[in-house]
């Protein structure tokens, strides 16, 4: 996630917004993938 971050930064007139996008898709993947070893486990 953190390369998003720096590639749109070095990126002028680039979209803040296209970047927060794709962290929460990032950060959505990563709470599914725990809730579902959470499952997996119980």
């Amino acid at each position: 996630s953190k390369v998003v971050l720096l590639r749109a930064q070095s990126q002028p007139g680039s979209q803040p917004l296209a970047t927060s996008v794709l962290e929460w898709r990032f950060l959505e993947k990563k709470v599914q993938h725990q809730r579902k070893s959470v499952e997996a486990s119980l």
